[in-house]
């Protein structure tokens, strides 16, 4: 397993070493749910010029879903509550820690 690549507070304090401010921290899952505010609001940080909307959403429709289960393997069959809740209490202490960090509550992500 590679559980160590999702503890993102560590990359995060790094990154924030060498960039300070100057750095944009957005979830995946914000950017999956509404791709193009999230869009919007990166060519707002970089404070350059924002494409046209038909050309930001031709490239969503382009790009592939990140972070998702192949057709393969979504036969499979979904998490198991165990592995799932396991998973849940091993990152919960490093999400609360990147989410106190960043000042930005969308981190806890609220597990149910």
């Amino acid at each position: 397993m590679r559980l160590h690549l999702g503890v993102y507070i560590t990359y995060v304090r790094d990154w924030y070493q060498l960039f300070g401010e100057n750095m944009m921290v957005v979830s995946l899952e914000d950017y999956s749910k509404q791709p193009l505010p999230v869009l919007y609001r990166i060519y707002n940080f970089l404070q350059v010029p924002e494409p046209s909307r038909d050309d930001l959403s031709i490239y969503i429709k382009s790009t592939s879903k990140k972070n998702a289960r192949s057709k393969s393997d979504s036969t499979k069959g979904g998490m198991l509550a165990s592995t799932r809740k396991l998973l849940q209490d091993f990152y919960q202490p490093y999400n609360l820690e990147l989410a106190e960090y960043l000042r930005d509550t969308r981190f806890l992500y609220n597990y149910k």
